[in-house]
Parts: C-alpha cells; sequence; structure tokens
C-alpha cells in the first residue's frame, strides 16, 4: 500500500494479489510490455475477464512470491512507471 500511494488499489486484506487501476493515459496492454521490459510480470485485467465485455484499464500484481525486498524494489519501479507517461518510459 505505501509503494502504490496515491493510485487506486484493490485488495483483500487476506489476499496475496491486488488490482491496481492504472492512472490515464496508461492502458494495461501498454503498462505491461513496459514492465515486461524492467523484468516485471503483471498481468492485465483482460486475462481475468468473462465474456466480450470492457475490461477495465488494470493490472493485476502478485505479491506472494518475491521476497520482500525484491517486490519493494519491483512496487517503486512499477508506481514509477505508473507516474510517467506511456509515450516516454525510459527504455530508449
Amino acid at each position: 500500500a505505501q509503494r502504490l500511494a496515491g493510485f487506486v488499489v484493490r485488495a483483500d486484506p487476506a489476499a496475496y494479489h491486488c488490482w491496481w487501476e492504472l492512472p490515464a493515459p496508461w492502458r494495461a496492454e501498454t503498462f505491461v510490455a513496459a514492465a515486461a521490459r524492467r523484468g516485471i510480470a503483471v498481468t492485465p485485467a483482460a486475462s481475468y475477464a468473462a465474456g466480450a465485455g470492457h475490461a477495465p484499464s488494470a493490472v493485476r500484481l502478485a505479491l506472494a512470491t518475491p521476497p520482500l525486498d525484491v517486490l519493494a524494489a519491483a512496487l517503486d519501479v512499477l508506481a514509477g512507471l505508473g507516474r510517467g507517461d506511456p509515450g516516454d518510459d525510459g527504455t530508449e
């Protein structure tokens, strides 16, 4: 929660994952690709959508697998991405 302060994040306190509603102008697919370029795997909400409905611009973050220091560093990178612009994600 501290690492993603200021963003809309939804989670059950007992869950090992959370849903992050990405800020505009990010789209989930673009964010997933930007995170992957940094070695971080996140899953777009569309992967969990049933039917042909519109999936929210959100990603699912798994929180249980990495050691806490690795998780904290990854969340810092993701938060930095979220605060940036998809057209200039700093990989060039």
